[in-house]
C-alpha cells in the first residue's frame, strides 16, 4: 500500500506518520515475512509462535476481484492465495469477475 501511495504522489514519511503499523496489519506483509523466513533455508515455521499464531488464525477465505481494476491488478488476487497456500493456510477461493473494476 505504501508503494501505491508513493507512486500517486504522497510522500514516504507522510505515509508512515499516517500509517506507521501498517505493514504489521497488512496479511500480505505477514505472507512476504514469512515465506522470507522459508527462503533463507527453514524448514518449519512453526517454531515461531508468532508465526504459528498467524496461519492458525487465518479463517476460511474468499478472494473477490473485478477483472478491470486499475488500481490493484486480479493478478496479485491469485499470488496471494498462493502465497497463503505456501505457508499452510487453507488454500483460499479466488473469484475474478471479468469486467468489474
Amino acid at each position: 500500500m505504501k508503494t501505491f501511495m508513493h507512486k500517486k504522489g504522497l510522500d514516504r514519511k507522510i505515509i508512515d506518520r499516517i500509517f506507521p503499523r501498517l505493514k504489521a496489519c497488512s496479511p500480505i506483509h505477514v505472507v512476504e515475512d514469512i515465506n522470507r523466513i522459508l527462503s533463507l533455508g527453514a524448514t518449519k515455521i512453526t517454531s515461531n509462535r508468532k508465526n504459528k499464531n498467524i496461519i492458525k488464525s487465518f479463517p476460511p477465505t474468499t478472494i473477490i476481484h473485478g477483472s478491470i481494476d486499475k488500481t490493484v491488478p486480479y493478478t496479485l488476487a491469485s499470488e496471494f492465495a498462493n502465497s497463503l497456500a505456501t505457508i499452510g493456510v487453507e488454500t483460499p477461493e479466488v473469484i475474478i469477475y471479468d469486467g468489474w473494476r
